[in-house]
């Protein structure tokens, strides 16, 4: 039992008392993650309004057209998509780690993080898109490894 707490401590895993919910760790990487990622898609969707009045206004849409709009034109495409996505990439691997150090019981949790849309199944193509540094990652994988044989 010493030789599990102190794998634990190594890895950051708090004390048993001092351990959340399930539902508790769901609702904080709802508010950390997903709120972000819809706050940035409404902007995104702000964006292509305010774009769309910038065309109408510029006269014609060409590939030749002016720069601003042009720019204009990027702006709509990459922000809906490209910034909540690159948010949800590097804010699901913080996320995860605080959660297996602070959930006792991660398969529960990460099947209904899977079932909510926080996080892709292991082994996910969207799953490869998480952007985490090598320390993260080596962490990961040993409090992954950790709580999948001890709950």
């Amino acid at each position: 039992m010493t030789e599990r707490r102190d794998e634990e401590k190594e890895l950051g895993i708090v004390p048993a008392h001092e351990r959340v919910s399930v539902g508790s760790c769901l609702w904080r990487g709802q508010l950390q993650v997903n709120l972000p990622v819809v706050l940035l898609i409404a902007a995104g969707g702000t964006i292509i309004l305010g774009g769309g009045a910038i065309i109408a206004q510029s006269g014609e849409f060409h590939l030749g057209m002016p720069g601003t709009v042009l720019a204009v034109v990027a702006g709509m495409v990459l922000s809906p998509i490209g910034l909540p996505w690159i948010w949800w990439s590097v804010s699901v691997p913080k996320w995860r780690i605080w959660a297996l150090r602070h959930v006792d019981n991660w398969p529960e949790l990460e099947a209904r993080a899977v079932k909510t849309g926080l996080i892709w199944p292991r082994g996910w193509i969207f799953e490869k898109t998480e952007i985490k540094s090598e320390q993260q990652r080596i962490l990961e994988k040993k409090l992954i490894r950790y709580r999948d044989e001890h709950g």
